[in-house]
């Protein structure tokens, strides 16, 4: 079993990773993250379906919003009956219809809208099962999915977009979703389930709100997905970000905030994303903002800072040369006293 990350505190080298409290924005992000998620071409016949009711069911909710959308649809909620500023609570009884349309969007990013799984008693139920392509879920709260996970990609769904830009929408996390007091976070699992972003979200939220399971969980043949940028993963009962299997590879974990996670910031194991040795810091000035070290060839090496012992501020980004040497300057003091760093290397495995 190996962790993902390096950390520095002082002249000891660690290994581990995680990140933030509070709500920060990144700069110098990869520039390719988002064709991931590109859509497949959209239905004919777009309509809007505009959620109405606070109910589990019946006319005007969320669940008869899904039964009736097609490919291409919108989903999006009255800011009247659900204030952004005042967010409301759906008490669901069981678990929403899957997407199985492709290229649907639920949009709550300009309303305040709770999903609560607290009411159902099935043995395992995601909030959202998503099976199909194209899809993109944004500006949500789901929470207490005690015995689930909060959004889950399988059976080979791909090109969807989980969350987007926390500053657009006038909802509590914008276009970011808030998926918190459930087990796991966001699942991705099955082979062919791959090229899928998650971005800008809140997975877990403080100590008394986390998920009891990982934030992120990987496995069974997931590969190509994207975790970041922008994700704020924290307070989770187990890890981070988890992702297991020798046939879940090139998942890339880039710029998010990882932290206060129960195990580490990012957990391979089995042989998850070819389990890629983290990069190796030789040299450091925290107070400079400089720091040299050893990652795999021509790999991408991201630079973290945290206070406590994982990676609570993304400082910015580096590439290492051929015999895998790198060096950072951030032009300025590192925010936190503990280093860490991850490296991705060209095929996409963090």
């Amino acid at each position: 079993m190996k962790k993902s990350l390096v950390s520095i505190i002082g002249s000891v080298v660690l290994l581990f990773f995680a990140t933030t409290a509070g709500i920060p924005y990144f700069s110098n992000l990869p520039v390719d993250w988002e064709s991931s998620a590109e859509s497949n071409p959209p239905h004919a016949q777009e309509h809007t379906l505009v959620v109405t009711s606070t109910a589990d069911s019946g006319s005007g909710t969320l669940r008869q919003a899904i039964l009736d959308a097609r490919s291409g649809d919108t989903i999006t909620f009255d800011p009247v009956v659900f204030p952004p500023t005042s967010p409301v609570t759906i008490a669901l009884t069981s678990g929403l219809p899957d997407l199985n349309q492709g290229d649907l969007t639920i949009d709550a990013s300009n309303a305040g809208v709770i999903l609560d799984g607290g009411g159902i008693s099935s043995d395992w139920t995601a909030g959202l099962q998503i099976n199909s392509d194209g899809n993109t879920v944004q500006g949500l709260e789901i929470v207490n999915l005690f015995q689930g996970a909060g959004i889950v990609l399988s059976g080979g769904a791909q090109h969807n977009k989980i969350g987007g830009d926390r500053r657009i929408g006038s909802g509590p996390m914008g276009q970011g979703n808030i998926i918190r007091d459930g087990d796991t976070g966001v699942g991705i699992w099955d082979q062919g389930t791959s090229f899928n972003v998650v971005t800008g979200n809140l997975i877990g939220a403080d100590d008394a709100h986390g998920n009891s399971g990982s934030g992120v969980w990987i496995s069974d043949g997931a590969s190509y997905n994207t975790v970041g940028p922008e994700n704020i993963i924290a307070y989770n009962g187990v890890h981070g970000v988890e992702i297991r299997d020798a046939s879940s590879i090139g998942n890339t974990i880039t710029s998010n905030s990882i932290h206060h996670n129960e195990g580490v910031g990012i957990y391979l194991f089995n042989g998850g994303n070819l389990m890629l040795t983290p990069p190796f810091l030789s040299k450091f000035d925290l107070n400079a903002g400089t720091i040299e070290g050893t990652a795999c060839s021509y790999c991408l090496v991201e630079i973290f800072s945290d206070s406590g012992d994982q990676g609570e501020f993304y400082e910015g980004q580096t590439r290492a040369d051929n015999l895998g040497f790198f060096a950072f300057n951030n032009g300025e003091a590192f925010s936190g006293i503990h280093l860490t760093a991850t490296n991705t290397d060209v095929e996409g495995n963090t």
